[in-house]
């Protein structure tokens, strides 16, 4: 396993001690990034671990129950957290990463609360933004041309979350990432989506439902794999997450090309008012340049 260069690991610790017992802890800026950047995957996960230390320092050193690792309504842990979800979101594509986060500025700091569950920062960005339609307790339906940050975007917010939220929470706050081909190739296997809805136990009787992105909903194409139509599996697998968003508090976020006008469609009247009242409805803007 690689090891952070002394060089580094001497500037992180700097960048990180307190310079006097009545401040709190300073919280790495640029250094961090610097170091971050310039190492392989396993100095990275290092750095971010000590960085995760850092926030739960703060936390003890404020001796404030109310502080949360993960936590926007703390400007300075909210500082933090962004720090990092920029590194990981940059991480996946470094060449765009820069115009996706400002070309949808509302929309990732959106998306970072509601995964923070900072249910006071999130209503706060809806009325500086305007956006009294998007509500805390719905989940999201993300759309956009191909490009534009969606599937990146929940890939990093979710990484946050392994990486900042207690052991306690990560199991009710983390998702599993699903496209049309994983879930047709499961229910082909298995003549049911079981694993993406209750998750019965081989009894059929303890129900463990997971938090689920749904990632690149689409209509059109057929599953080329496995020549199935995906729209009947996907009619059954929506039903089965709005009664788990409802009685379960499980959560389904949904990434997709299409507008919600092409879903309405392709749905029943009573599907699409389950959708509505289900989702929030986010766009995502691609760069110009890009295209």
């Amino acid at each position: 396993m690689s090891v952070i260069p002394k060089n580094q690991l001497e500037r992180l610790k700097a960048n990180n001690r307190d310079t006097t017992s009545s401040k709190l802890i300073a919280f790495p800026k640029l250094t961090f990034k610097e170091n971050y950047l310039s190492c392989n995957i396993a100095s990275r996960n290092m750095l971010l671990k000590q960085f995760s230390d850092n926030l739960i320092t703060f936390r003890k050193k404020r001796k404030d129950e109310n502080v949360k690792i993960f936590d926007c309504g703390n400007k300075t842990v909210l500082k933090s957290s962004l720090t990092a979800f920029n590194l990981i979101l940059k991480e996946n594509e470094p060449t765009k990463k820069e115009w996706i986060f400002e070309n949808n500025k509302f929309e990732n700091l959106i998306l970072h609360a509601w995964f923070a569950r900072d249910r006071q920062y999130f209503n706060n960005l809806t009325k500086k933004y305007n956006r009294s339609e998007i509500k805390f307790d719905k989940d999201f339906y993300l759309v956009g041309e191909k490009g534009s940050g969606k599937s990146s975007t929940l890939h990093a917010l979710n990484n946050l979350v392994e990486y900042f939220a207690g052991a306690d929470s990560k199991k009710n706050r983390t998702f599993e990432f699903a496209e049309q081909n994983k879930i047709s190739l499961y229910f082909k296997l298995h003549s049911h989506l079981n694993a993406f809805t209750f998750n019965l136990n081989e009894k059929g009787t303890g129900q463990n439902p997971v938090n689920l992105i749904l990632d690149d909903l689409k209509f059109t194409d057929k599953t080329k794999s496995y020549g199935d139509d995906f729209t009947e599996l996907l009619i059954q697998l929506l039903y089965a997450r709005y009664d788990l968003w409802q009685f379960y508090s499980r959560h389904t976020l949904i990434t997709s090309l299409l507008p919600p006008a092409v879903l309405k469609s392709n749905f029943d009247a009573d599907l699409f008012d389950r959708f509505q009242k289900q989702y929030n409805i986010l766009t995502f803007k691609i760069n110009e340049r890009t295209k």
